[in-house]
């Protein structure tokens, strides 16, 4: 229940009295169309109080600084998955230098995983990965197939 409002250079000032008979005072600077309650719920919890409603309900909408993220249907369609401590949103931009550095680690631990209880098959891999390593230390531009 609105009990009563006085406008003070372009802020409105409610007084409101919910069923408990406690009185909340919601700010509403109408310009741009924000509004603070001192219960300040929307702070807290991220969700507008009733009291921010009352003021609210002749807007056409709600101002979209209001409609947090997290309480939308949207935010479950977003598909994310995790490589190796990289969180990836499917929807989001991509980066590929980090996709390909993540598929080459993952492919380097793959194959000592294979190789691992085969002390020659490890040996061959390890001279493998050292020639590579040489080449680019060395400055070539190529690596050997």
């Amino acid at each position: 229940m609105v009990l009563s409002v006085r406008e003070d250079g372009g802020m409105l000032h409610y007084d409101i009295m919910d069923g408990k008979n406690k009185r909340f005072t919601v700010v509403h600077n109408v310009n741009d169309h924000e509004a603070k309650c001192s219960c300040k719920m929307f702070e807290m919890v991220g969700l507008l109080c009733r009291h921010i409603f009352v003021v609210f309900r002749d807007l056409e909408r709600i101002p979209l600084k209001y409609v947090v993220n997290r309480w939308t249907k949207d935010v479950s369609l977003k598909a994310t998955f995790e490589i190796d401590g990289v969180i990836y949103d499917q929807n989001g931009p991509k980066d590929e230098k980090k996709m390909l550095l993540n598929k080459v680690w993952s492919d380097k631990h793959c194959c000592m995983d294979m190789a691992g209880s085969n002390m020659e098959q490890l040996t061959t891999f390890s001279q493998v990965i050292n020639e590579q390593k040489q080449l680019l230390l060395s400055g070539k531009e190529k690596l050997s197939p």
